[in-house]
């Protein structure tokens, strides 16, 4: 399989699922605080291109593609308050909770729809500005490509895009690999299997007996991954996991099997989703010759000023800052 067999399977149902998933208990205050060195570096890039665009562009349409809570967004929407504008400002992304969160909270009513940022559903060269931080790439180098389509006469490019070689892209493999450790042990399985026994009576005692034997190995190894792994998002959520399996054990007696199950269930699907959203970061995340491609891809479609600039933070890549205009008619 190739890699971008695995962009694409990393955008694909199991993702929007898991990314829906993330936008229903998640935000943006919560995914990039204020006080991250991250978070401010990003926020600099969008004020300043706001009040630059504002300079210039008395009247514009504007959509952020992928745009999830709406962190570019919104500063676009504060900038566009200014009287002398007169910016149509629309939202797009996969994930409907996301847009939901953004509704709420947007200073002036962006046009938000859900929709597949690798096909818009906005018409060719109906964009004078099109921008996006941290979710086109999820839709993989054609969706980075493509965007150009959406660009009128004079209109411009903005994308952020994950670096591969950055801390994020570190983050998510550490996590990922503790989410899969955590599946691998099979600590759910062995709980399941022991209550079913104990719910079938005590005229097994042996059965269960046996159940619980099998279920210290997979609790011994999570013990062993707490111990070992970094601190780190995965580390906390398997921590967690890991008491309330222990709480389960102990109070078996408090908890009915009918609850029990479902909610074994949901331990299982949060790991999945979670696994899904740090695998398909890893996937969308772009290198050197990713960028080269996707510049030389804009220039055969007659863009111009084609250039892939790095944000650094604290010495280390956080995103590369894309960007691309279409000439004027």
């Amino acid at each position: 399989m190739s890699a971008d067999d695995l962009r694409n399977d990393a955008a694909g149902p199991d993702a929007r699922g898991a990314w829906s998933d993330y936008w229903r208990e998640g935000d943006t205050e919560h995914a990039l605080p204020d006080d991250n060195p991250g978070t401010r570096a990003l926020a600099e890039v969008w004020r300043g291109y706001a009040a630059e665009l504002a300079s210039r562009a008395g009247r514009a349409r504007i959509v952020d593609l992928a745009c999830g809570g709406g962190f570019a967004l919104r500063h676009l929407e504060a900038a566009s308050q200014a009287p002398s504008l007169e910016w149509e400002l629309f939202g797009l992304d996969i994930a409907a909770p996301a847009l939901e969160q953004l509704r709420k909270g947007a200073a002036t009513p962006s046009q938000l729809v859900v929709g597949d940022a690798a096909r818009p559903p906005f018409a060719d060269g109906s964009m004078n500005v099109v921008l996006s931080q941290f979710g086109l790439e999820y839709a993989g180098q054609e969706a980075l490509s493509g965007a150009a389509r959406l660009l009128a006469p004079a209109g411009e490019l903005l994308l952020l895009v994950h670096h591969a070689d950055g801390p994020v892209a570190a983050s998510c493999s550490a996590n990922r690999d503790i989410v899969e450790a955590v599946l691998a042990c099979g600590a759910l399985e062995a709980m399941r299997h022991w209550f079913e026994q104990r719910a079938s009576g005590r005229q097994r005692p042996l059965a269960r007996s046996q159940a619980a034997e099998k279920l210290r190995e997979p609790i011994s190894a999570m013990e062993s991954l707490l111990q070992q792994s970094p601190q780190c998002p995965a580390r906390q959520l398997a921590g967690r996991m890991h008491a309330d399996l222990a709480r389960l054990y102990t109070r078996a007696g408090a908890y009915a099997t009918a609850d029990v199950m479902p909610w074994l269930d949901g331990m299982h699907a949060e790991l999945v989703s979670y696994r899904q959203r740090m695998q398909g970061m890893l996937q969308a995340a772009r290198d050197a010759a990713d960028t080269e491609q996707l510049l030389s891809d804009w220039t055969s479609q007659g863009l111009q000023h084609c250039d892939a600039g790095v944000i650094e933070v604290e010495g280390q890549p956080l995103a590369w800052k894309l960007t691309a205009t279409r000439p004027a008619a």
